[in-house]
């Protein structure tokens, strides 16, 4: 592989070559390229890696995007499984990694956001730029074409990285009318790496979180957001930025005493030696110094039937739209069997 262009800059440059190098480290990665390169087409290294190879930490996963419909790429890789609900992949074994897949995008010609068309002249039209217009971050719409070497930035996203700073490939507001999960990632990913939220994305994010529901995405990019280990810095930019409204509901954030019991939860959960295996794992260590609160409101030796409905209430209340019956009764059996435990011993948490 080459040097990436050299007319970018010298941050640029210094991104191709670190990424460049973790790539040639990297022989499964080499294999798939070339497996592409020999089927006519080119594969890209893009998204969440990148961004991590600039902030000098491991890449947690790879996503790859190539130039070749998504069937030709499943006959390329026979050893793969569907993967992605709301953009097509698939997720793809190469000596003995794990990978996800899949064909460069482009905006729909009938008044659909995307289309996925899998061969012949339309196929042949698609290109980076226009996959990079349907990203979601500038910093998460950079490519390293595996074939050539070469670093593809086209909407800023370098710039926007050495600057700190989350900026959305297309208008906030259309962005995230399309896909209000996006917002939850943006304030993930700028607690992760300090990133700045500027003011004026503040209104199209708190509207989009209000537009949060109880699906599978929302609930991976929650889990993802609490279980990292800074879910005290997640809560304090919501609360910060004034972005809790309809997503966390007020009435625990109106008192000092409620706020601080949400923060301390957030603080045990960050300490936490284990990770949580699941959301409501996550969420019952989160919220339990506010069911505590709760109770102690009631009294410590509150009978479990009558904390029950304390407990129930809370589990309803809290992110009034993004858990399902499930998991809120899930939440409420974690916390009775807390309170049971607790009155057995006659024990303060």
């Amino acid at each position: 592989m080459t040097a990436g262009a050299t007319d970018q800059g010298p941050a640029f440059q210094c991104l191709g070559r670190a990424v460049q190098a973790v790539c040639e480290l990297n022989g499964a990665l080499l294999e798939a390229a070339e497996r592409v390169h020999r089927a006519g087409g080119r594969l890209y290294l893009t998204g969440g890696a990148i961004r991590d190879i600039f902030f000098q930490r491991e890449p947690a996963d790879f996503d790859l995007v190539a130039d070749l419909p998504l069937t030709a790429l499943a006959r390329l890789f026979p050893q793969h499984t569907p993967w992605g609900q709301r953009f097509r992949s698939i997720r793809v074994g190469v000596s003995g990694m794990q990978f996800e897949l899949t064909s460069l995008r482009k905006r729909g010609e009938t008044g659909g956001e995307f289309a996925y068309l899998d061969g012949g002249d339309e196929f042949s039209s698609r290109s980076v730029d226009e996959d990079a217009r349907l990203r979601d971050l500038t910093i998460h719409a950079i490519y390293f074409d595996l074939t050539s070497g070469r670093l593809v930035d086209p909407c800023g996203g370098v710039r926007d990285l050495v600057a700190r700073r989350i900026s959305f490939v297309d208008s906030p507001e259309r962005s995230l009318a399309h896909d209000p999960v996006r917002a939850l990632r943006a304030l993930r990913v700028a607690v992760r790496y300090s990133l700045h939220v500027a003011g004026d994305l503040k209104a199209p994010i708190q509207s989009a979180l209000r537009c949060l529901g109880a699906d599978v995405r929302t609930h991976y990019e929650l889990y993802r957001a609490v279980s990292s280990g800074r879910c005290e810095a997640f809560l304090q930019l919501l609360m910060s930025a004034d972005l809790t409204d309809g997503f966390i509901a007020t009435r625990w954030l109106d008192a000092s005493a409620t706020r601080e019991a949400l923060l301390a939860g957030a603080r045990m959960l960050d300490r936490s030696e284990t990770k949580p295996l699941n959301l409501e794992g996550a969420l019952a260590t989160l919220l339990l110094p506010l069911v505590a609160h709760r109770l102690a409101e009631t009294g410590s030796a509150l009978p479990v039937e009558l904390a029950q409905g304390a407990c129930q209430a809370l589990a309803t209340s809290v992110f009034p739209n993004v858990l399902t019956f499930g998991q809120r009764a899930s939440l409420v059996s974690r916390w009775l069997n807390w309170h049971r435990a607790r009155l057995a011993t006659n024990a303060l948490p």
